[in-house]
């Protein structure tokens, strides 16, 4: 039995009206806005939620995750196979063919016997301005749509990586589509804010910060919708289970599927901590492969956090953790901060509870 569906925008969402009705005011308007705030907290869900309502009005979306992107070629891909029938069809399809001259042809789909745009078989790598070229073509394309258009790039901060656009070029190419609502959205938190700085590309841009769910608020929901599934979950483990997610809430709604899975009789604490070792142990292999790919000093320093330690520069710590000199300490925990090991706050935490817990179950002394 699994109560919650991770990740579904209108299942197990909860206390985000507020966010909804901005980013929806937005994509209506043909404004700009920075989305940003840690992993896991629900941006996604939030940004398809809105997406669908404006679907429902007769708007469009195009939805590019640049986190999953490889490359340019899956950016470009994945904007292509978005663009809507309808403009598959008189002026608006010459335009787009006149705009991506060289990089599409116009087919027709297998299975559904409609119009689609398909990188030309004889493009063997696409042009190094190709995503810039179709997003101006999107705008373009978006003056002539009967309702408004919205370009939504999830984890933003990974399309330079993935396509060499740099943020001011981002930043120039959004002031430059009038005609689209632009909505950026990431989780690198720091770097975010260092862009909407004084001087920096972003500043001035309308951002929302999403936060986590209030803990008590989101215990009382996450009891009601195990309660309603018939599992008996006390008050105390309810509170019990987001504090052991962390409040985050995808882990929140994965350990609730894990509790209501495990249950028998009534749901109390305790039960909760035996549902998160278990969810812990199932994930062993996983995170072994992690673990695997890390060198000596980034594991010698999740061992540390993982097992409570804060003064990770002092010689003390450093010395029972085997941990390298001050200055590499820093450097290795940026190192993990980007590669989302370590949550994107101030001080050093591990972003994943049940990966910390089985860093400490790992490396408890024998």
């Amino acid at each position: 039995m699994q109560p919650f569906r991770v990740g579904v925008p209108d299942a197990a969402f909860t206390d985000r009206a507020d966010e909804v009705a901005r980013v929806l005011d937005v994509m209506r308007s043909g404004g700009r806005l920075v989305v940003y705030g840690e992993r896991r907290l629900g941006k996604t869900t939030l940004l398809r939620r809105a997406a669908a309502r404006l679907g429902r009005e007769g708007g469009v979306v195009v939805y590019v995750d640049a986190w999953a992107a490889a490359d340019s070629g899956a950016v470009f891909r994945s904007i292509l196979s978005q663009l809507p029938g309808g403009w598959l069809r008189g002026e608006r399809v010459t335009d787009l063919l006149r705009a991506l001259a060289g990089m599409v042809t116009l087919g027709v789909s297998a299975t559904s016997g409609s119009p689609v745009l398909r990188l030309d078989p004889g493009q063997r790598r696409i042009p190094d301005d190709a995503v810039q070229r179709l997003i101006r073509a999107l705008d373009r394309a978006a003056a002539r749509a009967e309702g408004p258009v919205a370009l939504v790039i999830d984890e933003f901060q990974k399309l330079e990586d993935r396509t060499g656009i740099t943020p001011a070029e981002l930043r120039g190419l959004a002031q430059e589509c009038a005609n689209l609502s632009v909505i950026l959205s990431g989780s690198a938190k720091g770097m975010i804010l260092g862009l909407m700085a004084p001087d920096a590309p972003f500043y001035g841009v309308p951002a929302l910060e999403v936060r986590p769910i209030d803990a008590t608020h989101l215990a009382r929901w996450v009891r009601s919708v195990l309660v309603k599934a018939g599992v008996e979950l006390s008050p105390e483990g309810a509170r019990a289970l987001v504090q052991r997610a962390e409040g985050v809430t995808s882990y929140v709604l994965e350990l609730g599927n894990q509790v209501a899975a495990d249950a028998e009789g009534s749901v109390e604490p305790a039960d909760v901590d035996a549902a998160f070792r278990a969810m812990t142990l199932s994930r062993a292999a996983q995170y072994e492969l992690l673990w695997d790919g890390l060198n000596v000093h980034a594991r010698n320093l999740l061992a540390a956090l993982a097992h409570g330690e804060e003064a990770l520069t002092g010689q003390s710590v450093r010395e029972r953790f085997g941990l390298p000199a001050s200055s590499t300490v820093v450097y290795h925990l940026d190192q993990l901060r980007k590669r989302a090991f370590l949550r994107p706050v101030s001080e050093p935490a591990i972003a994943d509870p049940f990966f910390r817990e089985w860093i400490t179950l790992r490396t408890a002394p024998r």
